[in-house]
């Protein structure tokens, strides 16, 4: 949470840092904004949006000066130039089966290379932006792998956050009991099958060699090394 410009409060998710400033979206806006992190001076930046709306923005990556914004609620990717201050709106499209979710539509973002890779929440999915030649791909094979792997139907979102190490994504799945493994280089994946639980998972990450995943539901976290050989 951040004091506002006005006195009031600014509360974010989707921020970066960039030249030791944080440039976030603010919850209840579409205005981006920036604070200086050694002197924090607040600066507000350049709408994006013609209009407020909530949540619009789940994640943001910088770029060689490049901010480039998920939506959550909005409609499309946003590449923002943060010296010119010029926005681009990029369009994706998306199977046929999953056009008609509106909402949540990704959560984190994760650089790799030249490549921006995306979680979808409304659907199985992952998107990768080329930050160079301006492709938009969606790999969209997951669900059916996934599906038996659901232990909970009720459960809205099927990715929230993940992590890359080296040159693989870890992505959870919320709604049950596995770990995808993407290798970034030729987009192959394994699922790793976490037995003795039935919570979902909702973010994971890398240290020390070993990949540490936080339960959806149920207040635990489990580890395992890299190799997956065993889970605690």
């Amino acid at each position: 949470m951040v004091t506002g410009i006005n006195g009031t409060f600014f509360t974010f998710e989707c921020a970066a840092i960039h030249n030791k400033r944080c440039y976030f979206v603010d919850f209840d806006d579409s205005m981006l904004y920036s604070f200086g992190l050694l002197d924090g001076d607040l600066r507000a930046e350049l709408p994006i949006l013609g209009r407020k709306g909530t949540r619009l923005f789940s994640s943001m990556v910088i770029v060689d000066g490049i901010a480039y914004l998920f939506p959550f609620n909005a409609d499309k990717i946003y590449r923002i130039d943060l010296e010119d201050k010029t926005t681009e709106a990029i369009d994706f499209s998306l199977p046929k089966e999953y056009e008609k979710s509106a909402f949540a539509k990704f959560f984190a973002s994760y650089r790799y290379k030249n490549k921006i890779y995306a979680l979808g929440a409304a659907w199985p999915v992952i998107l990768e932006y080329n930050t160079v030649s301006g492709r938009v791909k969606v790999f969209s094979d997951l669900g059916k792998d996934l599906l038996k792997y659901t232990v909970d139907t009720e459960e809205d979102s099927f990715f929230c956050k993940g992590c890359i190490e080296e040159n693989k994504l870890y992505v959870p799945y919320c709604k049950g009991n596995v770990l995808v493994e993407i290798s970034l280089e030729d987009q192959t994946y394994v699922l790793h099958e976490i037995t003795g639980t039935k919570d979902g998972f909702s973010c994971a990450f890398v240290e020390n060699g070993n990949i540490w995943m936080t339960s959806r539901r149920g207040c635990r976290a489990y580890y395992s090394d890299c190799k997956f050989s065993d889970y605690k």
